[in-house]
Protein backbone atom coordinates (compact mmCIF):
# COMPACT_ATOMS: atom_id res chain seq x y z
CA UNK A 1 0.00 0.00 0.00
CA UNK A 2 1.29 3.38 -0.86
CA UNK A 3 2.79 5.27 1.98
CA UNK A 4 0.39 7.55 3.94
CA UNK A 5 2.07 11.40 2.61
CA UNK A 6 0.74 14.48 2.81
CA UNK A 7 3.02 15.70 0.36
CA UNK A 8 1.78 12.85 -1.95
CA UNK A 9 -1.88 12.88 -1.34
CA UNK A 10 -3.81 14.08 -4.60
CA UNK A 11 -7.79 14.03 -3.31
CA UNK A 12 -9.92 15.96 -4.80
CA UNK A 13 -11.04 16.38 -0.79
CA UNK A 14 -7.19 17.16 -0.08
CA UNK A 15 -6.96 20.29 -2.70
CA UNK A 16 -10.65 21.54 -1.47
CA UNK A 17 -9.41 21.33 1.94
CA UNK A 18 -6.41 23.64 0.96
CA UNK A 19 -8.33 26.11 -1.66
CA UNK A 20 -10.77 26.42 1.41
CA UNK A 21 -8.70 27.62 3.77
CA UNK A 22 -7.19 30.07 1.35
CA UNK A 23 -10.44 33.07 1.74
CA UNK A 24 -10.44 34.32 5.22
CA UNK A 25 -13.82 36.40 5.42
CA UNK A 26 -12.20 40.06 6.55
CA UNK A 27 -8.13 39.79 5.56
CA UNK A 28 -5.34 42.46 6.36
CA UNK A 29 -2.83 43.59 4.13
CA UNK A 30 -0.32 41.22 5.12
CA UNK A 31 -2.63 38.20 5.32
CA UNK A 32 -3.83 39.43 1.78
CA UNK A 33 -0.47 38.87 0.29
CA UNK A 34 0.14 35.89 2.24
CA UNK A 35 -3.06 34.10 1.49
CA UNK A 36 -1.50 35.29 -2.35
CA UNK A 37 1.29 33.10 -1.88
CA UNK A 38 -0.72 30.11 -0.99
CA UNK A 39 -3.14 30.53 -3.55
CA UNK A 40 -0.45 30.70 -5.80
CA UNK A 41 1.86 27.61 -5.02
CA UNK A 42 -1.47 25.51 -4.50
CA UNK A 43 -1.99 26.57 -8.47
CA UNK A 44 1.87 25.84 -8.99
CA UNK A 45 1.68 22.16 -7.55
CA UNK A 46 3.62 23.41 -4.66
CA UNK A 47 1.56 21.94 -1.95
CA UNK A 48 3.94 21.28 0.54
CA UNK A 49 5.30 25.10 0.81
CA UNK A 50 1.63 26.23 0.27
CA UNK A 51 0.35 24.26 3.30
CA UNK A 52 3.35 24.70 5.66
CA UNK A 53 2.64 29.17 4.76
CA UNK A 54 -0.90 28.65 5.42
CA UNK A 55 -0.82 27.32 8.80
CA UNK A 56 1.78 29.32 9.70
CA UNK A 57 1.24 32.53 8.31
CA UNK A 58 -0.41 33.90 11.11
CA UNK A 59 3.27 34.20 12.78
CA UNK A 60 4.92 35.47 10.12
CA UNK A 61 5.94 39.37 10.41
CA UNK A 62 5.88 40.94 7.35
CA UNK A 63 7.05 44.51 7.18
CA UNK A 64 4.05 47.57 6.97
CA UNK A 65 5.56 47.73 3.11
CA UNK A 66 3.92 44.34 2.61
CA UNK A 67 6.85 43.15 -0.06
CA UNK A 68 8.39 39.70 0.39
CA UNK A 69 10.53 37.58 -1.44
CA UNK A 70 9.20 33.84 -0.23
CA UNK A 71 11.94 30.89 -1.62
CA UNK A 72 9.87 28.14 -2.21
CA UNK A 73 11.82 24.43 -1.95
CA UNK A 74 10.34 21.64 -3.71
CA UNK A 75 7.63 18.97 -2.56
CA UNK A 76 10.84 16.78 -2.60
CA UNK A 77 12.99 18.60 -0.09
CA UNK A 78 9.86 18.34 2.32
CA UNK A 79 9.61 14.49 1.75
CA UNK A 80 13.48 14.42 2.12
CA UNK A 81 13.90 16.06 4.78
CA UNK A 82 10.33 16.98 6.73
CA UNK A 83 8.45 19.74 7.76
CA UNK A 84 10.03 23.39 8.09
CA UNK A 85 10.04 24.40 12.24
CA UNK A 86 8.51 28.38 12.45
CA UNK A 87 12.21 29.35 12.34
CA UNK A 88 13.27 27.73 9.26
CA UNK A 89 10.40 28.92 7.28
CA UNK A 90 10.94 32.65 8.23
CA UNK A 91 14.37 31.77 7.15
CA UNK A 92 13.00 31.67 3.60
CA UNK A 93 11.59 34.99 3.41
CA UNK A 94 12.86 38.26 2.76
CA UNK A 95 11.13 41.43 3.90
CA UNK A 96 11.61 42.92 0.52
CA UNK A 97 10.65 42.47 -3.13
CA UNK A 98 14.09 41.25 -4.29
CA UNK A 99 13.81 40.94 -8.28
CA UNK A 100 16.18 38.53 -9.74
CA UNK A 101 18.39 41.14 -11.49
CA UNK A 102 18.68 43.09 -8.47
CA UNK A 103 19.89 39.64 -6.76
CA UNK A 104 22.27 38.12 -9.61
CA UNK A 105 24.08 41.69 -9.44
CA UNK A 106 24.80 41.39 -6.14
CA UNK A 107 28.76 39.95 -5.08
CA UNK A 108 29.21 36.57 -3.40
CA UNK A 109 29.09 36.65 0.32
CA UNK A 110 26.55 39.86 0.18
CA UNK A 111 24.11 39.34 3.37
CA UNK A 112 20.52 39.50 2.61
CA UNK A 113 18.43 39.87 6.26
CA UNK A 114 15.35 37.41 6.47
CA UNK A 115 12.50 37.35 9.03
CA UNK A 116 14.08 35.31 11.13
CA UNK A 117 16.14 37.67 13.72
CA UNK A 118 20.04 38.03 13.28
CA UNK A 119 19.88 35.38 10.61
CA UNK A 120 21.05 36.25 7.19
CA UNK A 121 21.21 34.33 4.03
CA UNK A 122 24.44 34.95 1.67
CA UNK A 123 25.26 34.99 -1.91
CA UNK A 124 27.37 31.86 -2.72
CA UNK A 125 27.40 32.51 -6.94
CA UNK A 126 26.03 35.18 -9.09
CA UNK A 127 26.56 35.35 -12.51
CA UNK A 128 23.80 35.13 -15.75
CA UNK A 129 24.10 31.34 -15.81
CA UNK A 130 23.56 30.65 -12.12
CA UNK A 131 22.42 31.92 -8.85
CA UNK A 132 22.71 30.33 -5.71
CA UNK A 133 22.33 31.66 -1.44
CA UNK A 134 23.87 29.55 0.40
CA UNK A 135 24.76 27.24 -2.21
CA UNK A 136 21.69 26.53 -3.10
CA UNK A 137 20.20 27.50 -6.83
CA UNK A 138 17.23 29.69 -7.13
CA UNK A 139 15.37 29.26 -10.51
CA UNK A 140 15.80 31.85 -12.62
CA UNK A 141 12.31 31.97 -13.53
CA UNK A 142 10.02 33.69 -10.61
CA UNK A 143 6.88 31.58 -9.74
CA UNK A 144 5.22 34.92 -9.19
CA UNK A 145 5.46 38.03 -9.12
CA UNK A 146 3.30 41.17 -8.76
CA UNK A 147 5.38 43.67 -8.19
CA UNK A 148 4.96 43.29 -4.52
CA UNK A 149 4.94 39.73 -3.82
CA UNK A 150 8.46 38.09 -5.35
CA UNK A 151 8.33 33.82 -5.71
CA UNK A 152 11.14 32.15 -6.26
CA UNK A 153 11.77 28.25 -6.59
CA UNK A 154 14.87 26.82 -4.84
CA UNK A 155 16.20 23.24 -5.12
CA UNK A 156 16.28 21.99 -1.31
CA UNK A 157 15.88 23.91 1.59
CA UNK A 158 18.23 27.03 2.82
CA UNK A 159 20.52 25.53 6.06
CA UNK A 160 22.40 27.46 8.53
CA UNK A 161 24.28 27.73 11.82
CA UNK A 162 22.45 30.07 13.32
CA UNK A 163 19.71 27.44 13.46
CA UNK A 164 21.28 24.93 15.30
CA UNK A 165 18.90 25.74 18.18
CA UNK A 166 15.18 27.04 17.37
CA UNK A 167 13.95 30.44 18.79
CA UNK A 168 12.67 30.18 22.93
CA UNK A 169 9.88 31.67 23.69
CA UNK A 170 10.38 34.47 26.83
CA UNK A 171 9.82 33.67 29.84
CA UNK A 172 6.55 34.05 31.08
CA UNK A 173 4.21 33.49 34.31
CA UNK A 174 1.79 30.20 34.02
CA UNK A 175 -1.01 32.24 33.52
CA UNK A 176 0.85 34.30 30.38
CA UNK A 177 1.84 30.85 28.82
CA UNK A 178 -1.28 29.36 28.85
CA UNK A 179 -3.01 32.89 27.64
CA UNK A 180 -0.33 32.59 24.19
CA UNK A 181 -0.75 29.37 23.92
CA UNK A 182 -4.41 30.26 23.72
CA UNK A 183 -3.83 33.04 21.36
CA UNK A 184 -1.43 30.51 19.40
CA UNK A 185 -4.54 28.08 18.26
CA UNK A 186 -6.80 30.12 18.12
CA UNK A 187 -4.77 32.66 15.50
CA UNK A 188 -3.82 29.11 13.74
CA UNK A 189 -7.20 27.82 13.15
CA UNK A 190 -7.58 25.28 16.15
CA UNK A 191 -9.71 27.33 17.90
CA UNK A 192 -11.49 24.14 18.98
CA UNK A 193 -8.50 22.58 21.23
CA UNK A 194 -7.92 26.23 22.97
CA UNK A 195 -11.98 25.96 23.85
CA UNK A 196 -10.71 23.15 25.22
CA UNK A 197 -7.53 24.15 26.62
CA UNK A 198 -9.22 27.25 28.06
CA UNK A 199 -11.95 25.21 30.01
CA UNK A 200 -9.08 22.01 31.41
CA UNK A 201 -6.61 24.68 32.71
CA UNK A 202 -8.15 25.09 36.33
CA UNK A 203 -8.66 21.26 36.45
CA UNK A 204 -5.78 20.10 33.91
CA UNK A 205 -3.20 22.11 33.30
CA UNK A 206 -3.36 24.91 36.37
CA UNK A 207 -0.20 23.59 38.19
CA UNK A 208 3.67 23.19 37.10
CA UNK A 209 2.55 20.07 34.93
CA UNK A 210 4.49 20.37 31.51
CA UNK A 211 2.41 18.72 28.78
CA UNK A 212 2.65 18.77 24.66
CA UNK A 213 -0.11 19.76 22.65
CA UNK A 214 -1.05 18.22 18.98
CA UNK A 215 -3.42 20.73 17.41
CA UNK A 216 -5.86 19.93 14.43
CA UNK A 217 -6.97 22.32 12.58
CA UNK A 218 -10.78 22.91 13.24
CA UNK A 219 -11.67 21.68 9.80
CA UNK A 220 -10.55 18.05 10.61
CA UNK A 221 -13.21 18.38 13.70
CA UNK A 222 -16.24 19.30 10.56
CA UNK A 223 -14.54 16.41 8.39
CA UNK A 224 -14.70 14.03 11.19
CA UNK A 225 -18.65 14.91 12.06
CA UNK A 226 -17.63 15.35 15.65
CA UNK A 227 -20.72 17.39 17.31
CA UNK A 228 -21.27 16.10 20.49
CA UNK A 229 -19.43 18.27 23.56
CA UNK A 230 -18.23 15.63 25.24
CA UNK A 231 -16.80 13.94 21.89
CA UNK A 232 -14.71 16.95 21.81
CA UNK A 233 -13.88 16.73 25.40
CA UNK A 234 -12.65 13.37 25.26
CA UNK A 235 -10.56 14.13 21.72
CA UNK A 236 -8.64 16.83 23.18
CA UNK A 237 -7.11 14.55 26.11
CA UNK A 238 -5.84 12.15 22.92
CA UNK A 239 -4.06 14.96 21.70
CA UNK A 240 -2.26 16.09 25.05
CA UNK A 241 0.87 14.51 26.27
CA UNK A 242 1.81 14.90 29.94
CA UNK A 243 5.15 16.14 28.94
CA UNK A 244 7.14 18.44 27.20
CA UNK A 245 8.34 16.98 23.49
CA UNK A 246 9.90 19.64 21.24
CA UNK A 247 10.33 18.97 17.61
CA UNK A 248 13.89 17.76 18.16
CA UNK A 249 12.72 15.22 20.70
CA UNK A 250 10.49 14.14 18.54
CA UNK A 251 12.76 13.30 15.74
CA UNK A 252 14.90 11.85 17.80
CA UNK A 253 11.81 9.23 19.59
CA UNK A 254 12.72 5.22 17.65
CA UNK A 255 10.13 3.78 15.37
CA UNK A 256 6.95 2.27 17.33
CA UNK A 257 7.39 4.74 20.37
CA UNK A 258 4.52 5.15 22.32
CA UNK A 259 3.32 8.37 24.18
CA UNK A 260 0.97 8.42 27.19
CA UNK A 261 -2.07 11.37 26.86
CA UNK A 262 -4.44 12.36 29.49
CA UNK A 263 -6.59 10.19 27.94
CA UNK A 264 -7.20 7.01 30.00
CA UNK A 265 -5.70 4.12 28.23
CA UNK A 266 -4.86 6.19 25.06
CA UNK A 267 -1.48 5.70 23.28
CA UNK A 268 0.03 8.06 20.24
CA UNK A 269 2.17 5.86 18.10
CA UNK A 270 5.12 7.43 16.98
CA UNK A 271 5.75 6.19 13.02
CA UNK A 272 8.98 7.20 11.59
CA UNK A 273 9.59 8.25 7.91
CA UNK A 274 13.15 9.97 6.85
CA UNK A 275 12.95 13.59 8.76
CA UNK A 276 9.37 13.09 9.35
CA UNK A 277 7.09 12.11 12.22
CA UNK A 278 3.57 10.57 11.57
CA UNK A 279 1.23 10.09 14.79
CA UNK A 280 -1.17 7.54 14.49
CA UNK A 281 -1.08 8.10 10.95
CA UNK A 282 -1.46 11.40 10.95
CA UNK A 283 1.83 13.90 10.22
CA UNK A 284 3.00 16.66 12.07
CA UNK A 285 3.14 19.47 10.08
CA UNK A 286 4.46 22.78 11.78
CA UNK A 287 6.97 21.61 14.17
CA UNK A 288 7.32 23.99 17.43
CA UNK A 289 3.92 26.36 16.71
CA UNK A 290 4.33 27.26 20.56
CA UNK A 291 7.47 26.20 22.59
CA UNK A 292 8.27 26.99 26.19
CA UNK A 293 9.52 25.90 29.52
CA UNK A 294 6.17 24.50 30.06
CA UNK A 295 3.99 23.32 26.91
CA UNK A 296 4.59 22.69 23.57
CA UNK A 297 2.53 23.15 20.25
CA UNK A 298 2.61 20.94 16.94
CA UNK A 299 0.20 21.53 14.14
CA UNK A 300 -0.82 18.13 12.74
CA UNK A 301 -2.91 16.97 9.54
CA UNK A 302 -5.84 15.65 11.18
CA UNK A 303 -7.60 13.96 14.55
CA UNK A 304 -5.49 11.66 15.96
CA UNK A 305 -7.88 8.08 16.37
CA UNK A 306 -7.16 4.10 17.40
CA UNK A 307 -8.68 3.10 14.12
CA UNK A 308 -5.81 4.51 11.93
CA UNK A 309 -2.93 3.64 14.02
CA UNK A 310 -4.51 -0.11 13.74
CA UNK A 311 -4.42 0.45 9.73
CA UNK A 312 -1.09 1.19 10.35
CA UNK A 313 0.14 -1.86 11.76
CA UNK A 314 -1.40 -3.72 9.14
CA UNK A 315 0.31 -1.53 6.35
CA UNK A 316 3.10 1.07 5.66
CA UNK A 317 2.27 4.64 7.01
Amino acid sequence: MEKINLFTLRSPLFLVTVVSLLFPSAASSTEALLTLAVQTLTDAGFLSMALTLRLASPSIPLPSANNATVFVPPNAAFIRSGPLPLSLLKYHILPERLPLQNLSSLQPNTPLPTLLPNSYLSITSSSSNKLSLNDVVVSKTPIFDDGSLLLLAIDDFFNSSSLQELESEPARTNAETFAAVTEVLKSHGCSVMATFLDAQLSTEFGDERKFTIFAPLDEAFAVNGVRNIGDYSTIFRKHVVPKLITWRDLIRLPNESLLPTFSDGFEINVTVSPRMRFLNGVLVAVPDMFRSDLVVVHGIHGLLDSNRVEQCHSATC
